[in-house]
C-alpha cells in the first residue's frame, strides 16, 4: 500500500474549500487544486437558485506541478450581506486550456457519500455573518498535532455545525484557530515519509536545496536519526533547534505545503477497502502513535467539513515554525547566523504566509510586502519559483536579516456587528532588551501601540473585543509559576530549554504595560491556546491615577489534538482548590528591606500549612516570586504576620494597581451536566462515561477541546458563557460530546471586587 493516494485518482480540488474571512462586504475561501484553474466564487441566497453574488474570476497560483492555490475574495455589490441568513456557495473551477468548468458538485463524493460537505446529499457549503452579542456564536482553538492524544476537535465543530446548520443565529459564526494549526517540528515518522512522497507528487520546488547541496530526497535527511544528525551545528554539535523532537522535523518548503494540504483535506490519503481515508505502511512506528495518526485521518474529511461551513481565522504560535520559535535571544539571533535554521524559518514563514495568512486579510495580498511573498513562491510557466534564485528577498520580507527592505507583519483584526477581534503577534516581535535576553516580553511598546492600541474602538465600549494572544495572558500560577522554573533550572544542568520560559508574566515591564492597555478596553476577552489544557480567568482590573475598573476575562482553549499525560495531570489537580489570586502592582518596586520582610513573611510556616501543607506551600510559592522584580507584585495574602499586613498597606501610592483574578469552576450539578451534555449531544452516552460527565474537568480541561463563546443576560446582567467542549473517549462514533461550563461577568467590576490584603 502506498503512502499516497495515486495522483490519477486525485480530484480537481486536493484542499478546500475553507471559509475565510467574511464580513458584510466580503466573503473570502481558500481552495488548493491539482490543475491550474481559473475560479469563481458564488454565493446563494436561502431559496434562489441564481447567485445573489458572484466574484471576479481569480487564477490559481501555481506552487508546484500539481499544487495551485488561491484565495477566492468576494467584494460584495449591490446589498451588502446580513446577519440571520445562511447564505450557502459554490466554486466554479476552469482548468487552463480546457474550457470545461467544474463545480463542487463534479469533486468525487464530495457533496455525497458518509460525511456530505453541506451537510445533506447534493448540499452546497453556507455560512452565516456574526450577528449582535446576544446571537453571537464564536469557536475557538488551538494546537491540532495529528499523532497527538485524544480525537480530533475539529470533529466536535462539525459535531456543532450540524445540529444548527439552518438557524443562522445558533450555528458557529466564527472559528477561532488561534495557534499551531500545524506541527512542524513533531512529525510522526509514518506522517513524515508520507509528506515526503507527497511533496514529490505536487512537484513543489523539488530542487531546494538546503547547506551541504542537501535535497529532499538526499540520504542526509531521510527521517529519523540522519535528519536529527543533520539539523546539528557542524562545529558544537548542539541543535540548533530547540525542539527535542528534530528527528523528525519539517525542513523543505515542500513538507511544509505537503503538511498543510494533508491536514486540512483527506484527498491525498490513501483509502483502505471501504474506501476511506488511511494509512499506509511504515514499519518502526510506534503503535501508540499509529494508532492516534490513523484517527486523526479516519475522520479527516469530517474536519474538512467543519472548516468549509464556518468562517475560519487563523493566527500562528510557535509550532508552525519550530518549538519555542523566537524563546529568547539566543534563538532569534541564531536564526540570522545559521543558514539551516534561516531556511526552515524561511519556509515555515512562506507556508504560512500562504495557506494562513493571505485569507486572514486577502485584500492586503494585493500589494506591497505580501503581495511579493506570493509573487516568490509561484512557479511561472516553464520556470522555478523566484525564491529559487533570491531567498534573501524572502529573507527582508520575513525580518530574517539585518538588511533594510520593507517586513511582513501578520497580525489583524476584523469587525462583527458588536464586538471586534484583534489578533496579536506574540512572536515576531518580541522584546528582548527591558528584562534581558533570557526573559522575552512578547509585545515590544511599539507594538503594543500598532496592533493592540491602534485597534481600540472609539469610544472604547463601542463593542466588545476579543485579543488573540497564543500564549494566555494569565495562566495556570502552578504551572507559570512553579513547574516552569523548576525545569528552567534543570535545563542549567542539562544543557537545553527544558522549561517554556516565554509567559507574559516572566517579563513584568511589558506584562504589566500590556494589562494597563487592555484595561482601557473597559471589558475584553482574551482568547489563548499553546498549553494544552483549558481554562477560563476572570480578572477584576484597578488601575493607577483614576482609571476606570476594567474587566478582563482569559479564555484558553488547548489542545485540538494532543492530550498527554501531563495535561491530564494539571487536568486532575485543577487549582489546587484554590479560587483566586489578588494582586498589588507597585511601580517603583520595593526597597531591600520590604523585600526581605514580605518574602520571610511568605516563606513563614503557619498554622494552615499543617492541614494540607503541600498545597499551601505550592500557592505560597507562586506567590512569593514576583517580588523582587520593577515593577513589583505583592500578593494580598493569606498574611499570617500583621507587621508585614501593615506595611503592605501602607505601600500604596495613586500611580499603583491591583485586580484579582478568579478561577473559574463549573458549578452545575451532575444531573444538569448530565442534562446538558444531552441536549448537546442527542446519542445516549456510554455507560462507563456517565459519571465522567455529572462530576469530570469542572476546573481545567486537559482533554482534546474546543471552547464556544456564548453571550447571556443573567439577573439583568450581561455575561460570557465559556463551553470547553470534550469527548468522552473511544472513537468518535461510539463517544458522547460534552461540555464543561464557565459563566464569566462581563459588567464593570465594582468596588467589593478590588483586592486588598487579608489575613489568613
Amino acid at each position: 500500500m502506498t503512502l499516497v493516494r495515486p495522483v490519477e485518482d486525485w480530484p480537481l480540488l486536493i484542499c478546500g474549500p475553507i471559509m475565510r474571512r467574511v464580513t458584510k462586504d466580503e466573503v473570502a475561501v481558500f481552495v488548493a487544486t491539482k490543475r491550474s484553474c481559473s475560479i469563481r466564487l458564488v454565493v446563494y441566497e436561502p431559496g434562489k437558485n441564481n447567485p445573489s453574488q458572484q466574484a471576479t474570476p481569480v487564477q490559481t497560483r501555481a506552487l508546484g506541478a500539481a499544487l495551485h492555490v488561491a484565495v477566492c475574495h468576494l467584494t460584495v455589490t449591490g446589498n451588502r450581506l446580513q446577519p440571520g441568513v445562511v447564505y450557502a456557495y459554490d466554486l466554479h473551477l476552469t482548468p487552463t486550456g480546457t474550457g470545461d468548468t467544474e463545480t463542487l458538485a463534479d469533486q468525487p463524493g464530495l457533496l455525497s457519500g458518509e460525511y456530505p460537505l453541506g451537510y445533506l446529499p447534493d448540499s452546497l457549503p453556507s455560512f452565516a455573518l456574526a450577528p449582535g452579542l446576544a446571537s453571537l456564536n464564536i469557536v475557538h482553538s488551538s494546537c491540532r498535532k495529528p499523532h497527538g492524544g485524544g480525537q480530533d476537535a475539529l470533529v466536535m465543530v462539525d459535531l456543532l455545525i450540524e445540529r444548527s446548520r439552518d438557524a443562522a443565529n445558533e450555528r458557529p459564526h466564527q472559528l477561532l484557530l488561534t495557534g499551531d494549526q500545524i506541527y512542524a517540528d513533531d512529525v510522526a515518522l509514518t506522517m513524515l515519509h508520507t509528506l515526503q512522497e507527497a511533496a514529490g507528487l505536487l512537484g513543489v520546488q523539488p530542487a531546494e536545496e538546503f547547506p551541504g547541496s542537501v535535497r529532499v530526497t538526499s540520504d542526509q535527511v531521510k527521517p529519523g536519526g540522519p535528519r536529527e544528525a543533520y539539523l546539528k551545528t557542524k562545529s558544537t554539535k548542539k541543535p540548533i533547534l530547540s525542539s527535542s523532537e528534530s528527528v523528525n522535523h519539517l525542513m523543505f518548503f515542500a513538507e511544509f505545503c505537503a503538511m498543510y494540504v494533508m491536514v486540512w483535506s483527506d484527498e491525498l490519503w490513501p483509502r483502505d477497502s471501504a474506501g476511506r481515508p488511511s494509512l499506509g505502511g511504515v514499519a518502526g512506528e510506534q503503535r501508540c502513535v499509529r494508532r492516534d495518526l490513523s484517527d486523526f485521518v479516519r475522520t479527516l474529511r469530517r474536519a474538512r467539513r467543519a472548516l468549509a461551513n464556518a468562517p475560519t481565522m487563523m493566527m500562528f504560535d510557535d509550532h508552525e515554525i519550530s518549538d519555542d520559535w523566537n524563546i529568547d535571544r539566543e534563538w532569534f539571533d541564531n536564526t540570522r547566523s545559521d543558514e539551516v535554521l534561516r531556511q526552515i524559518v524561511r519556509n515555515g514563514l512562506l507556508a504560512f504566509g500562504v495557506f494562513q495568512a493571505w485569507g486572514n486579510e486577502p485584500a492586503r495580498f494585493a500589494a506591497g510586502a505580501p503581495a511579493k511573498l506570493l509573487q516568490l513562491v509561484t512557479v511561472p510557466a516553464g520556470g522555478a519559483a523566484p525564491i529559487a534564485g533570491d531567498p534573501g528577498a524572502a529573507d527582508i520580507l520575513l525580518d530574517l536579516t539585518v538588511k533594510e527592505g520593507e517586513r511582513m507583519t501578520w497580525d489583524w483584526s476584523i469587525d462583527g456587528e458588536e464586538h471586534r477581534v484583534i489578533a496579536l503577534d506574540s512572536r515576531t516581535r518580541r522584546d528582548y532588551v527591558s528584562k534581558g535576553p533570557k526573559r522575552p516580553g512578547l509585545l515590544r511598546a511599539e507594538e503594543v501601540e500598532r496592533q493592540l492600541i491602534a485597534r481600540r474602538p472609539k469610544p472604547p465600549g463601542d463593542r466588545l473585543c476579543l485579543v488573540i494572544a497564543p500564549a494566555p495572558v494569565f495562566g495556570h500560577p502552578l504551572v507559570e509559576r512553579v513547574v516552569q522554573p523548576l525545569l528552567a533550572l534543570g535545563g542549567l544542568f542539562g544543557g537545553n530549554r527544558r522549561a517554556d520560559q516565554e509567559n507574559w508574566a516572566i517579563n513584568q515591564v511589558t506584562y504589566q504595560r500590556l494589562l494597563r492597555e487592555l484595561a482601557e478596553f473597559g471589558r475584553v476577552v482574551l482568547l489563548s491556546g499553546d498549553v494544552h489544557y483549558a481554562f477560563t480567568m476572570q480578572i477584576a482590573y484597578f488601575g493607577p491615577g483614576g482609571q476606570n475598573p476594567a474587566r478582563i476575562l482569559q479564555l484558553c482553549s488547548s489542545s485540538a489534538k494532543n492530550a498527554e499525560g501531563k495535561t491530564r495531570a494539571i487536568q486532575f489537580i485543577g487549582y489546587l482548590g484554590d479560587q483566586g489570586e489578588g494582586w498589588l502592582g507597585f511601580a517603583d518596586g520595593l526597597s531591600a528591606v520590604d523585600r526581605v520582610l514580605l518574602t520571610v513573611a511568605l516563606e513563614r510556616p503557619q498554622v494552615h500549612d499543617l492541614i494540607e501543607p503541600l498545597q499551601q506551600i505550592l500557592i505560597r510559592r507562586t506567590k512569593a516570586c514576583d517580588l523582587l522584580g520593577t515593577p513589583a507584585l505583592v500578593p494580598t495574602g493569606p498574611w499570617g504576620d500583621p507587621i508585614a499586613l501593615l506595611r503592605v498597606s501602607q505601600l500604596a501610592k495613586a500611580a499603583d494597581w491591583s485586580y484579582q483574578v478568579s478561577f473559574l469552576t463549573d458549578r452545575r450539578p451532575g444531573d444538569r451536566r448530565l442534562g446538558d451534555a444531552a441536549q448537546a449531544d442527542p446519542r445516549t452516552p456510554p455507560e462507563m462515561a456517565v459519571d465522567e460527565i455529572r462530576n469530570a474537568h469542572r476546573a481545567v480541561v486537559g482533554e482534546p477541546n474546543i471552547g464556544q463563546i456564548l453571550f447571556r443576560t443573567v439577573g439583568g446582567r450581561p455575561f460570557l458563557a465559556h463551553r470547553l467542549h470534550w469527548m468522552t473517549g473511544g472513537k468518535p462514533e461510539e463517544s458522547a460530546q460534552t461540555f464543561t461550563l464557565h459563566l464569566a461577568p462581563l459588567y464593570p467590576p465594582g468596588p467589593d471586587e478590588r483586592p486588598e490584603p487579608f489575613f489568613l
